[in-house]
Formats: structure tokens, C-alpha cells, sequence
């Protein structure tokens, strides 16, 4: 293992007892095999970077970052969305994804919002999750991250439905808006509109 521990001068006490290891090991080299040495070395390894995680972890909840710092952070923010988008393929499914982020495709069906939302209020990281073991305000801007595309879908959807009515006199949905002023009905209208102010100049 290549890697130095953390110096001694600004160490927590799990550091301390891995660095008292790495010296029992680096001491008694000569009287092990080569295979558990190196398997003792990569167990604190391992152990070192779980520590350093945690640190970095606790760091983190201290130093809290609102929404627009995470979207600044290349690193965090990445790790922000991949939960998320673990998070939405656990609670929605394997073809789903944060990811696919165009007005065609919604998170979820219609009519199956309420229960993706009521699934994301109450989450809890519980073994097993895609939440478990990640940092707690990773866990709560991926949340927040899917709870606002829901919102966007919603939003979306409630555009389409929006009733509108045009000057010929027609009523409809915003969703139909654009083929309306194709309709037969509405051509007729500008056609007799074009007419009369033909025939008032």
C-alpha cells in the first residue's frame, strides 16, 4: 500500500489505531508471507478509506450546501444524481431514470404521482436501498432533485389539459393548440376574416 495515512497531529482515533497496525505489520514484515502482508495492508487500506469517507461525510453535514453550491461542485453534484437517479429506479423502475429529461417522458405514469411522492416524503436509507449508508444531505438534495422534476412533469402535464379558447370560436385543451389552427373549421374563420377586410378597403 502505497498511500500515507493521515498525519498524527490532526488524526480522529480510528486513524490513530490503523496507524498503530501499519507499524505491527511494517514491524513483523519479515515474518509473514508476502500474500498476508499485502492482504493485511489492503484490509487497512480499506479500512483507512472507509475512515477518510467518513470524515469527509461529517464534514460535509458541517459545512451544509444549499442547492446552488451542489450545482457548482462538479464532484458532489454528480454524486447528488446518481443517487438520485438510484433512488428513482428503486422506487419507479428499471426503465426509469433522472436522466431522461425531455417533455415527451414523464418520471412516472399520470395517475401514479401522488404514490412517487408519498414514497419520497417518507424514504428512509434502510440496508438494502439505494439510500443506505449516503452522505444526509447527498440523500436530501437527490430527494429534493426528484421531487422538483415531478413537480416540472406535473406542471407540464397541467399546460397540456389547460382549456383555451381561440377568437373563431373554438374551445379545447393547450395540448391541442397548435393542431387547431389547422382545422378546417378555424381556416374557414381566417378565410372570412381575410374577406371582410377585403371588402372594407
Amino acid at each position: 500500500m502505497t498511500e500515507q495515512f493521515i498525519d498524527s497531529s490532526n488524526m480522529n482515533p480510528i486513524q490513530a489505531q490503523l496507524n498503530i497496525l501499519m507499524e505491527i505489520l511494517e514491524e513483523n514484515k519479515d515474518k509473514l508471507s508476502n500474500g498476508d502482508y499485502l492482504q493485511g495492508m489492503n484490509a487497512l487500506g480499506s479500512v483507512h478509506k472507509q475512515n477518510i469517507k467518513k470524515i469527509k461525510s461529517n464534514e460535509l453535514i458541517s459545512n451544509w450546501l444549499t442547492y446552488e453550491d451542489i450545482c457548482k461542485e462538479d464532484e458532489i453534484y454528480d454524486e447528488v444524481m446518481q443517487l438520485a437517479d438510484d433512488i428513482v429506479v428503486e422506487l419507479c423502475g428499471d426503465q426509469t431514470s433522472i436522466y431522461s429529461d425531455d417533455n415527451a417522458h414523464n418520471l412516472v405514469h399520470r395517475g401514479d404521482e401522488k404514490i412517487i411522492f408519498d414514497l419520497l416524503i417518507n424514504y428512509r436509507p434502510v440496508e438494502g436501498n439505494a439510500g443506505f449508508n449516503s452522505n444526509p444531505m447527498v440523500l436530501h438534495h437527490a430527494i429534493q432533485i426528484i421531487i422538483m422534476r415531478l413537480f416540472r412533469d406535473t406542471t407540464h402535464e397541467l399546460d397540456i389539459v389547460r382549456p383555451v379558447s381561440c377568437k373563431c370560436g373554438w374551445r379545447g385543451t393547450q395540448g391541442n393548440w397548435d393542431k387547431h389552427f389547422y382545422n378546417a373549421r378555424h381556416q374557414r374563420w381566417v378565410n372570412q376574416g381575410k374577406m371582410r377586410l377585403k371588402h372594407e378597403l
